[in-house]
């Protein structure tokens, strides 16, 4: 299924965030609460939803900790030019550093 355009919105700025934190990982409460803090409230629906279509479209790992909760993490096999086209990063663009 396709993603609404809320859903799109949102895969594509987690995309941009993956790409310039690619060893990031967290929750969906945990996404919301401190990656998206700084744009308008977004629904935990809406990031559930996008945060299932990555992991779909094999972009995101989910794994579910010793805690119980389910964490997300960029697929450290990933295409990263699938997250740059996502993300809407040019092709020319560098890289950024891994830390």
């Amino acid at each position: 299924m396709e993603p609404t355009s809320s859903e799109w919105r949102l895969v594509t700025k987690l995309s941009t965030y993956w790409y310039e934190h690619p060893l990031a990982c967290d929750t969906a409460e945990g996404i919301r609460r401190w990656w998206l803090a700084d744009g308008p409230d977004v629904p935990n629906d809406v990031v559930a939803a996008a945060l299932a279509w990555m992991v779909t479209w094999n972009l995101v790992a989910a794994s579910t900790a010793a805690d119980g909760r389910i964490r997300f993490r960029r697929r450290v096999d990933l295409d990263i030019a699938k997250l740059r086209r996502l993300a809407g990063i040019h092709p020319d663009a560098s890289e950024p550093d891994e830390s």
